[in-house]
């Protein structure tokens, strides 16, 4: 009997030290005006098994005419294809509204915040939205405001929705300097490492060897952590050797035009004619960098990022869900990238 027991002790002590299986949820991020998916995109979204849609409400800035707070590019929801989906409300807020806001005036813009999103969510079926996304690069000035305004969220949406937060990797590396925003979890943005305004920089959109280093620290970060991915590709043109604008959506494919452009080197061309491009007109002697994230780009990040997420329950959100963006990653390599964190 003696023999029986001791057995199984033994193997409920190593059921008990199991550690928990990785699991992850994908989903996309859509930030555009409208909620008005294509037909390609439905098709996407279904093949791809996502569970939720993180879409941007709106973006508050500072206006200096007015000197406040005000919403900009409020959603318009319209039906097709996301129905069935847990729904994240998002929220972008720039650095500057918190360095011209005084404190007295936290709390009011929160109450309003929060209020917006409420009557935005009443587009959506009852019980579909189970969390609110603030996204905001706030800076060690900044900490104090954008933390309260966070705080003040907390108290509205308390037992309603969770709330949770986007972090930038700096965010994660300098977290004692920087701080923890208060809210139930952080969404690592796993991109826009690089030097965008650097001519010689390779890829700006995603760069491990520029990224590692900045989780050494992330196994103590005290907050749960999702994990969003880039899909997105873009132009950055320069004149006179300075970056003047970004064009989303830019490849090489989209400069083939010998007679306008000259391919210098792989990702960069040269204006030989002045034109318009993409509604916006080049000089002769501006260049181009065009940079993207392709699929084995994002294997090898997974690959190195799996051993962060191990054991862990998470989403995997693609920034983004668009029509132009999704054609160049077929649903099954975006299966094969999520099995990768799943099963490494």
């Amino acid at each position: 009997m003696w023999r029986i027991l001791f057995f199984l002790s033994i193997g409920l002590l190593a059921g008990a030290c199991r550690m928990p299986e990785t699991k992850v949820q994908p989903a996309f991020y859509h930030w555009q005006t409208a909620l008005e998916l294509s037909r390609p995109e439905q098709a996407y979204l279904k093949a791809s098994n996502a569970g939720r849609l993180y879409i941007k409400f709106f973006d508050v800035d500072w206006d200096k005419e007015r000197n406040m707070p005000v919403p900009q590019a409020t959603l318009e929801v319209r039906p097709g294809g996301w129905e069935g989906k847990a729904i994240v409300p998002c929220v972008f807020i720039t650095n500057e509204v918190f360095e011209q806001l005084p404190q007295a005036e936290i709390a009011g813009l929160a109450q309003r915040v929060a209020e917006r999103i409420e009557r935005l969510s009443a587009g959506f079926p009852a019980g579909s939205i189970p969390e609110i996304q603030f996204d905001c690069d706030w800076t060690e000035s900044t900490r104090a405001a954008y933390f309260q305004f966070l705080e003040a969220q907390g108290r509205f949406f308390a037992s309603k929705r969770l709330l949770s937060a986007t972090i930038r990797l700096h965010q994660v590396r300098y977290y004692r300097r920087t701080g923890v925003p208060p809210v139930d979890r952080g969404m690592l943005m796993f991109y826009n490492v690089g030097d965008l305004r650097d001519w010689n920089e390779p890829n700006s959109i995603l760069r491990i060897e520029n990224a590692l280093p900045y989780l050494d620290k992330f196994e103590r970060y005290p907050l749960p952590m999702d994990l969003a991915l880039p899909l997105f590709a873009w132009g950055v043109i320069f004149r006179d050797g300075r970056m003047i604008r970004l064009m989303n959506n830019l490849r090489e494919t989209d400069l083939g035009d010998s007679s306008r452009f000259t391919k210098l080197e792989t990702g960069r061309f040269e204006v030989v004619k002045s034109t318009y491009l993409n509604g916006y007109y080049l000089y002769r002697g501006d260049r181009i960098r065009t940079e993207t994230v392709d699929a084995d780009l994002l294997r090898e990040t997974v690959r190195i990022l799996a051993p962060y997420f191990r054991h862990r329950a998470f989403t995997t959100a693609f920034y983004h869900l668009d029509s132009t963006t999704i054609k160049y990653l077929p649903y099954e390599q975006l299966e094969e990238i999520v099995a990768i964190l799943e099963k490494s």
